[in-house]
Parts: structure tokens; sequence; C-alpha cells
């Protein structure tokens, strides 16, 4: 198992994922933080709010940054 971040990061913040999660391989953290961008879209359309461009970033225990993922794309690839 690897230990994987999901960092969250907007044009003004960044909310750092302190925890983190084991997963398999990296295709099923890439899977999961799919999932996650696609959720934190959804709640800000539900809320009533802008999507924005709210970005995913997927690291490793080193704290190397293996994917970003933006809202905006994730959302329209619906």
């Amino acid at each position: 198992m690897t230990h994987y971040f999901f960092h969250i990061r907007d044009d003004a913040n960044t909310i750092k994922d302190e925890e983190g999660d084991d997963f398999a391989d990296f295709e099923q953290a890439r899977v999961r933080a799919v999932t996650a961008i696609r959720e934190l879209a959804a709640a800000r359309i539900k809320s009533g709010d802008k999507i924005g461009d709210a970005h995913m970033d997927l690291c490793d225990e080193a704290g190397d940054l293996l994917l970003s993922l933006s809202s905006r794309r994730w959302w329209r690839s619906t």
C-alpha cells in the first residue's frame, strides 16, 4: 500500500490533506481524486456557488505532486 494526500486549492486558499489515505496503486488513488473533484464541483453547484477553478492535487508521501485535476475540466467531462 502507498500513502497519498489529496490537497484542494483555488485562487485564494489551499486546504492540505493532513491524514491522506492508503491505496494499492496510483490508479486507485487517481480514480479517488477524480471522484473527489467531481463531488466538490457538485457540492458547490448544489449550494448555489460557482464551481470556480478548484484543483485537486494528488501527492505522494514525499510531498511530490503526482497529478493535478481542475474542477472545471472534470465537471465538463461528465
